[in-house]
């Protein structure tokens, strides 16, 4: 059914209880014009400011004026001055703010029992509805939150995806020296030079540390790194270490072990939720190799690290077995391109082959 044209008329005069707009005309036959509220069958109820209802066909009415930006449940001015309430019937009774209400609120129309007049669905039976839902958990809450969030993420950004296998003797073989002489509550994970590698990494190509807004790239002028924490339970969140390039690697590996134990016990703070620059995802730890994020918006990068895995590897003219993980990429090509998302993995290798530096 085609969309029918709205031409103005003259500006309505208030009414009694301050309800003013510009009136508009339907053009046609209200049938015809449903077509444009996706109505297409139903009935148009009319009640006077006197509260004399009228309850008529869509195919009966032929000349409506009402409000440009409001429709059913509020005041309305016809052409000849008379104040009416109006709204919209469904076939299923229920009149279309409500049944708009229901939809949006994800009630099924065909569980809820009208309480209006003829047993018409009301608000008040959505509101109810709502109320005798069971609530969804923290963690049912937390997934649907990052459900909309990753669909939107795939919808409007054109992500592009970039992986490179790092050799991480030089790094683990560090490591095993600075923790020779630590007890096992204060050594130093290999997630930790990880995550100082990204964050020097991102300081010195900033097109991968910032924010895509109003249709430009806005670079961030810190390094706030989210880390991916999963929660006992399901779901995810991604709390920020805040300027993480500044950070010792001892540092971040206070702030992480500190930051997952918060995270997964429910208390961390409204600032470590604030809008990371960069994420991190390390699926490492279950098994994975190699993980291709999707960008958390309005990021415009995600790096992810997969499991440290030995591969035979030529160093110096000579193979031997080398400790590797997987760096991944994924990057907004409105803001980078895979030249300068190249540069960036390519930086995050060099720094964990010099660890000592970090």
């Amino acid at each position: 059914m085609s969309e029918e044209h709205h031409t103005p008329r003259k500006k309505a005069k208030p009414s009694e209880d301050g309800f003013a707009s510009y009136a508009w005309r339907l053009i046609g036959t209200l049938r015809t014009a449903a077509g444009w509220l996706d109505l297409t069958v139903g009935r148009l109820r009319f009640t006077t400011v006197a509260d004399v209802v009228f309850d008529v066909p869509l195919a009966e009415v032929t000349d409506v004026i009402w409000p440009w930006y409001y429709f059913g449940g509020g005041v309305k001015l016809s052409a000849d001055g008379t104040q009416y309430r109006f709204s919209f019937v469904l076939p299923n009774g229920a009149e279309y703010p409500t049944a708009r209400l229901a939809a949006e609120a994800g009630l099924d129309l065909a569980t809820i029992t009208g309480t209006g007049p003829g047993g018409a669905i009301v608000a008040a039976d959505v509101h109810a509805g709502l109320a005798a839902r069971p609530r969804p958990t923290r963690q049912e809450s937390i997934r649907r939150s990052v459900a909309r969030l990753m669909a939107r993420s795939k919808a409007e950004i054109p992500h592009y995806y970039l992986s490179t296998t790092v050799d991480l003797a030089p790094a683990l073989g560090w490591l095993a020296d600075v923790n020779a002489e630590r007890s096992v509550t204060e050594r130093v994970l290999p997630a930790a030079l990880l995550l100082k590698a990204t964050a020097l990494a991102a300081a010195r190509v900033p097109d991968m540390n910032g924010y895509w807004v109003d249709d430009g790239f806005a670079p961030a002028d810190r390094v706030d790194l989210g880390v991916a924490v999963s929660l006992r339970g399901g779901g995810l969140v991604a709390p920020a270490i805040q300027h993480a390039d500044q950070l010792s690697v001892d540092e971040l590996m206070v702030r992480l072990r500190d930051l997952v134990t918060r995270a997964r016990g429910g208390s961390l703070k409204s600032s470590e939720m604030a809008e990371p620059t960069l994420t991190v995802t390390n699926l490492g730890d279950q098994g994975v190799e190699a993980v291709f994020g999707v960008i958390y918006p309005p990021q415009v990068a995600l790096v992810g690290f997969g499991r440290i895995v030995e591969r035979p590897w030529a160093a110096d003219g000579v193979l031997g077995i080398h400790p590797v993980v997987t760096a991944t990429l994924s990057a907004d090509h409105r803001a980078s391109d895979g030249h300068r998302g190249a540069r960036f993995l390519a930086l995050i290798d060099q720094l964990l082959a010099a660890p000592a530096e970090l």
